[in-house]
């Protein structure tokens, strides 16, 4: 069966959980490496995955998979194992799980 365009796949995130602390590391990290793909706060516009959207996100092994372990290079995502760590991943999975958060509670917002 065909999926529907990624923007209009079923915005379902795990609860936010992550200590504020690591939330903010995941955002510095985000905007330092992911942001030029991914748009600005996690708002993409096209061309590659809404992580908000992302079902990747409901699970750490399967995000480390894409980020850390080159699950999607022949899509064009970097394996980004030499410039960070599982940790450093998680904080980044953890701040997108915030943002599909908040787009949820607030639909309304970009």
């Amino acid at each position: 069966p065909k999926l529907p365009p990624l923007e209009q796949a079923p915005l379902d995130p795990p609860a936010a959980t992550a200590p504020p602390e690591q939330v903010a590391e995941g955002h510095r990290i985000f905007h330092t490496n992911c942001w030029m793909c991914h748009g600005d706060s996690a708002v993409n516009h096209g061309g590659v995955p809404d992580l908000r959207r992302s079902v990747a996100i409901a699970d750490p092994a399967t995000f480390k998979a894409f980020v850390l372990e080159g699950a999607a290079e022949p899509l064009g995502m970097p394996n980004f194992s030499k410039d960070l760590t599982p940790g450093q991943v998680e904080a980044i999975r953890a701040y997108v799980i915030k943002r599909a958060n908040d787009l949820k509670a607030d639909p309304s917002q970009p």
